[in-house]
């Protein structure tokens, strides 16, 4: 029987033949595989190695794996072949590189991710694949750009669904992005997602304002339909017809001083009521979650003020108002509306060429109100429907007739339960009851 020898035993000669056996067979490997890299055209370098990944060529990224390129390897700018992938749009490649150990949230030196550039090329498929690996949808780079932002600003509308999920917080400040741009497609997409048409910039500015400014008519129509006042005011008393005409775009100012009734929110079948306790069905009136669940939001728009304007007459010192209910009044710069709650700041009248109706004068006089509770000051056009910035929801309750409307501080009683509104947005309200301070949410559907 023979002697097994310790390895220190073995001679010289024999262990290196052994060594070359074992690096042969991984060599072997390799060296297939970067046959198969050279055979497609590339270098097995790094350089080389983005590149058939902002290509899209899965079959010679997987040659490069397997020949032992690391999955995270940058070039000199900091990209990564995921990244490179996801600009390139090929969310294959993202998929197969994130499955090999690439890191979903790596970085350039300008803080720029895979994520973003997924989003920017509007890739769902990568989108999909790099949040399903964990990448963070909240990231910003050095320049304060979110995968959300760059998704708007390319107006990649589904990539922009999938992102507007995962960053609810931001969804107000996109939109003006949005409509800078004109993205009409987007724009939808972040209202249904619960951005707020009626939202303001820091100096006041509305989504509406902005598209005006950069002359976008179909954002500006469709920021209408969605409840979006053509009257509303910024910090300096402008309104989006006045941004409208200081850039040029006059057809577009004068469409925003005229009624569209194709552009106006759809009409409810009867004027939206005041919610009373006796409104609420007594089956309803159990819990705040059997209330919350009896009620459906059908709409959400900018609160209507009662009022109308009748004239200007030319001396801009008084104004003909039509309120409910009522004979028309006269009043006059710094006189109180009666029962209204306003004051009369300024009036102007305007006669405008209609550009929607072949050239015809049109009467867009216009009267500055001024609420007495609150300070805000009101446009009112003649012609319009007169708004504040306030924004409502519309409910309907199950088996009751008719719509309700909410406002944000409403109060009313549910049987004996006190309750209160509390944040309205474009998909929600919420409900508060004041003795627990309990709360609930009334959703809106979104539209398929």
């Amino acid at each position: 029987m023979g002697t097994v020898l310790p390895c220190r035993f073995f001679s010289v000669a024999v262990l290196l033949a052994i060594s070359a056996g074992l690096a042969g067979c991984g060599a072997g490997k390799d060296e297939k595989a970067r046959a198969a890299i050279h055979a497609a055209g590339f270098a097995y370098s790094v350089h080389d190695f983005l590149k058939a990944a902002q290509e899209g060529r899965g079959d010679v990224i997987g040659q490069f794996l397997t020949a032992g390129m690391n999955p995270n390897v940058t070039d000199e700018n900091g990209l990564t072949a995921v990244a490179a992938a996801a600009a390139g749009g090929h969310g294959h490649v993202v998929a197969q590189l994130l499955s090999s150990g690439a890191k979903p949230n790596a970085a350039s030196p300008q803080g720029q991710t895979a994520l973003m550039a997924a989003a920017k090329s509007g890739d769902v498929q990568a989108v999909k694949a790099l949040l399903a690996a964990g990448a963070d949808a909240q990231a910003k780079d050095s320049t304060g750009m979110s995968p959300l932002a760059a998704a708007v600003l390319a107006g990649q509308s589904e990539a922009t669904g999938l992102l507007a999920e995962r960053a609810a917080g931001t969804l107000d400040d996109v939109l003006q992005l949005a409509a800078v741009k004109g993205h009409t497609a987007v724009i939808s997409v972040l209202i249904d997602r619960g951005a707020n048409p009626l939202s303001t910039s820091a100096d006041g500015r509305t989504p509406m304002m902005f598209a005006a400014e950069y002359g976008h008519m179909e954002a500006v129509k469709l920021l209408r339909q969605r409840g979006a006042p053509v009257t509303a005011l910024d910090g300096n008393l402008k309104t989006p017809a006045s941004y409208a005409e200081e850039n040029g775009h006059e057809e577009l100012a004068a469409y925003l001083r005229e009624a569209d009734r194709s552009a106006d929110p759809i009409g409810l079948e009867a004027p939206p009521a005041r919610i009373t306790g006796a409104m609420i069905p007594a089956d309803a009136s159990a819990s705040l979650q059997a209330l919350a669940s009896a009620m459906t939001m059908v709409d959400f728009r900018a609160r209507a003020v009662p009022l109308e304007v009748i004239e200007v007459p030319e001396g801009d010192s008084g104004a003909a108002l039509q309120l409910p209910d009522g004979a028309p009044v006269s009043v006059t710069v710094g006189e109180e509306v009666p029962n209204a709650g306003f004051t009369v700041d300024r009036v102007k009248r305007r006669i405008i060429s209609s550009k929607r109706g072949q050239g015809r004068p049109v009467d867009a006089s216009e009267v500055l109100l001024k609420e007495v509770s609150t300070g805000q000051r009101i446009l009112a056009v003649k012609g319009l429907p007169v708004t504040t910035g306030e924004g409502c929801g519309f409910v309907r309750t199950a088996g009751v007739e008719g719509i309700v409307e909410l406002r944000r501080g409403d109060e009313f009683r549910a049987g004996n339960m006190p309750v209160k509104v509390g944040e309205i947005t474009p998909q929600r309200l919420t409900l508060e009851r004041v003795d627990t301070r309990e709360t609930a949410t009334v959703a809106r559907p979104r539209p398929e």
